[in-house]
């Protein structure tokens, strides 16, 4: 009975399924619809365009074959508001869509103390004792302003004056002298040892010149303040609410200018972390501390750790969920890329992700087209940046915004957007995102990732020139997969190996799901260092125990399913030589084989209704030729054109599913393997 009733909720689920046919497939394809169109920015300025040249200019980019227009005001006002409703309503008339731009600087007039972008600034001035030291603040804050670029600012306000001893090998605090300053803005004090000491200054700056008006991403009542003066503005214009008329309100990633602090950041520190930042503060923002393990530098980078988690909490809780929920309210689509500088605000966070991840570069693609999949969205929005389209679309894009109408290319865009949209993406190696460190290291600036860890976004496409599909996942798809037969299922997508890049610190739930994926016979590649600790700084030792031992059950498995391997030498060793070293070490077989490896050939895999399909790509200037071998039995290649949208077979001998190809300079193949029929 219990097998039956089973068997009836499966077929129940395979019935409710939407399915995809073959013809349907073809058929999306050969006519997209208008959604899987490109969008074109149209820039809007003060004056905005008059009402004959929003149909001019609608019937131009209906003629080039765009689907939609993304608006971007430099301003909205009563009248912007009015050209809006007309832009909407003529749009509507052409089957058009309209999706509205908020800039990445948001600003509000009148802003209140607290409701502004705010920074420390750090500054640090080396002393040696003993001497009696005599200074300026304003010389000091200086020191802190230049480092930070930031202008000179009145407003400033000293938020640690910290002498700390040099060369201790533990944490020590050191000397506060904010309370020394004296009312003419000097100070004084005296060393009275022969030590070295660096004097940090914290200069918190809120309402400065530079950033005049920019809002506080980590203030949900100034966000939401922002958020409403915009549907306050324009739902009594557009019928009532803005998804009557416009299709999605879109940002591409607010620009943060370095804000770092908000003003109950020492709060919620406290109350999310269990102790207090203030002490460690200074050295916490100090990124150019000698990074020798000992325990002054473990502290730190804990520290730092808890520090990012905390800022990436409150700007997911208080921007990103905000918009999203803003946008949900007021019936649009919320589209959100990483901000400008996306480091810090780990895209993974709880998966609480826009209705459309967006990107920007081919990396970013690869972990918004993750984070998409695992939450279940099927589009994932990225910027033109032609002639470099099909890269997108291999690094997991499928909707564009193009800056121009440029070239005629829109048809070819949308059905490559309906082809993968509807496919399922079939990657084989999932590569772990050391986030952990990465804050722990480098804080919340993308600039000092740049030397981190120089193969960690070259890895996938170096992996990707051998035949293998990779994507970068984070230890929570880790914590919560499954696994069996080797196997690892994140979501809908299933890999055959991980590989952890030099990764020192873990979260324990992630390092006990390699464990089990290991002992359930799982393939794993630490590269460099391998996890040794927990993150954070509270409960340490009962925390960072049970990893070590983890990792310790790890090390002693099969040395045919685990393994670990040196980091490659920047400048020495060829990256997509080595990770055909690395895959053949694994003893992990690509999905396609192909000869003679080119660092310029590109592909990916989708599959649906039973049809394998591959896309591959050139990005050389000089034609290729290669030969590629595919593991699929009994289907048959043929070639899709997304430019004119027919199908062909593919001219092959039948060598065991081994195809030659030549694709000309920046040209791509859309070759689709389909099951035998009579």
């Amino acid at each position: 009975m219990k097998l039956k009733i089973c068997a009836l909720l499966v077929l129940i689920l395979i019935l409710s399924t939407p399915i995809i046919y073959a013809a349907d497939l073809y058929d999306g394809f050969k006519n997209p619809p208008n959604d899987a169109r490109p969008f074109v920015r149209w820039a809007w300025d003060a004056k905005h365009p008059s009402e004959k040249e929003i149909d001019s200019q609608l019937d131009t980019f209906k003629k080039a074959g765009f689907g939609g227009v993304e608006i971007r005001p430099d301003a909205l006002t009563d009248e912007t508001a009015k050209m809006l409703k007309v832009a909407t309503d003529a749009a509507k008339k052409r089957g058009l869509l309209v999706d509205l731009a908020l800039s990445s600087n948001l600003s509000l007039p009148n802003l209140q103390f607290g409701q502004q972008l705010q920074i420390i600034a750090l500054g640090k001035k080396p002393l040696k004792g003993p001497m009696a030291f005599r200074g300026q603040m304003k010389d000091l804050i200086k020191l802190a302003d230049a480092a930070q670029n930031l202008p000179e600012d009145p407003n400033c306000r000293v938020v640690f004056l910290r002498l700390v001893p040099m060369g201790r090998t533990s944490f020590a605090q050191g000397d506060e002298f904010v309370k020394n300053i004296i009312p003419d803005g000097s100070i004084a004090f005296d060393i009275n040892d022969s030590n070295d000491y660096v004097l940090y200054i914290g200069a918190w700056h809120e309402n400065f010149a530079k950033h005049q008006g920019l809002i506080d991403p980590f203030n949900k009542q100034v966000i939401e303040k922002y958020l409403n003066s915009i549907s306050s503005l324009l739902n009594p214009v557009l019928n009532g609410k803005l998804g009557n008329s416009i299709h999605a309100v879109s940002c591409d990633g607010i620009d943060l200018h370095g804000a770092n602090w908000t003003m109950d950041l020492a709060q919620e520190f406290y109350k999310r972390r269990g102790y207090a930042v203030a002490p460690y503060l200074p050295l916490v923002l100090d990124y150019n501390l000698p990074s020798e393990q000992t325990r002054l530098y473990d502290t730190t980078r804990r520290v730092r750790y808890d520090y990012c988690l905390t800022l990436a909490q409150l700007y997911h809780e208080r921007f990103v969920e905000t918009f999203r929920d803003w946008c949900r309210d007021n019936g649009v689509v919320s589209r959100l890329g990483p901000p400008a500088d996306p480091v810090l605000f780990d895209m993974f966070d709880d998966f609480n992700v826009p209705d459309v991840p967006a990107g920007d570069t081919p990396a970013v693609n690869k972990i918004a087209s993750s984070v998409a999949r695992y939450a279940g969205k099927s589009i994932v929005s990225c910027k033109s940046i032609s002639p470099d389209d099909d890269m997108s679309f291999i690094s997991g894009a499928n909707q564009f915004i193009f800056n121009a109408p440029g070239q005629n290319t829109n048809d070819r865009i949308a059905r490559l957007s309906y082809l993968f949209r509807n496919s399922s993406h079939q990657p084989r190696v999932a590569i772990l995102l050391p986030t952990n460190d990465i804050w722990s290291d480098c804080g919340p600036s993308r600039g000092r990732l740049n030397d981190y860890m120089w193969y960690l976004f070259p890895l996938w496409q170096a992996l990707n020139n051998n035949g293998f599909s990779a994507d970068y996942i984070n230890e929570k798809f880790i914590a919560d997969a499954a696994y069996d037969d080797g196997k690892l299922h994140c979501g809908p997508d299933t890999y055959d190996v991980i590989i952890i890049p030099d990764i020192y610190s873990i979260e324990f739930p992630a390092a006990k799901a390699l464990r089990f994926y290991a002992k359930a016979g799982g393939k794993i590649i630490f590269v460099g260092r391998s996890p040794e600790t927990s993150t954070g700084f509270k409960d340490l030792v009962k925390r960072g125990v049970p990893v070590s031992y983890t990792m310790d059950y790890i090390r002693q498995n099969d040395p045919n399913l685990v393994v670990f391997i040196p980091a490659p030498v920047k400048d020495k060793d060829n990256l997509v030589s080595w990770s055909a070293g690395l895959m053949k070490k694994i003893n992990v077989a690509p999905q396609v084989k192909i000869s003679p490896v080119n660092p310029n050939l590109f592909f990916v895999h989708y599959l649906a209704d039973g049809r394998d399909i591959f896309f591959f790509t050139n990005t050389k200037k000089d034609s290729i030729s290669f030969s590629a071998q595919f593991d699929i039995n009994d289907k048959t290649p043929s070639i899709w054109d997304p430019e004119t949208g027919k199908r062909s077979d593919f001219p092959y001998k039948d060598k065991k599913g081994s195809l030659d190809i030549t694709l000309k300079p920046l040209k791509s193949i859309l070759l689709v393997f389909e099951p035998h029929t009579p």
